[in-house]
């Protein structure tokens, strides 16, 4: 039987666009790393999204969308 804890990313509502950017670049990517993942889309719900693809090279492709309020 598998002890083990499953990997949990959370995700909040009402990231700034600063914090958006870096969870993404940085704690999305991370989680992919440790499970092996090839490709995500997540979704704050608040406007903000990501895409993330591992290519052929094993380099990761960002895609990074923001809400901006002028």
């Amino acid at each position: 039987m598998d002890n083990s804890k499953p990997n949990v990313l959370t995700i909040k509502k009402g990231y700034t666009n600063e914090e958006w950017d870096t969870f993404v670049k940085g704690e999305l990517i991370k989680f992919m790393e440790e499970n092996d993942i090839e490709k995500i889309t997540v979704d704050d719900g608040c406007g903000k999204k990501g895409r993330i693809n591992k290519n052929k090279n094993g380099e990761y492709c960002v895609q990074v969308t923001l809400n901006e309020k002028m």
